[in-house]
């Protein structure tokens, strides 16, 4: 018999990450665009099998882009630091 419900390690086995990512996406509430949405059974995470089934055939259907953080100039070269000090 399927189980119904899958855990953390389970969802980490199926999704291949490790079980520290989901927990941490748990955590910060990244669902449903980086995983399912959990339910809670006492005070385990789990989820319904079939969520995840739809969810990953939704995710597959989609273009699939990974949210990619914009970042500003970053830290300036060794170069114009040492030229931005002589330059008066």
């Amino acid at each position: 018999m399927q189980q119904l419900v899958i855990h953390v390690a389970d969802l980490a086995r199926a999704l291949a990450v490790s079980e520290a990512a989901i927990r941490s996406h748990i955590s910060r509430r990244n669902w449903p665009r980086a995983i399912p949405v959990p339910i809670r059974i006492g005070r385990r995470w789990a989820w319904v099998r079939r969520d995840v089934e739809s969810w990953l055939c939704a995710l597959a259907g989609e273009d699939f882009q990974p949210e990619q953080k914009k970042s500003g100039p970053g830290r300036p070269k060794k170069e114009e630091q040492v030229l931005g000090r002589y330059k008066r």
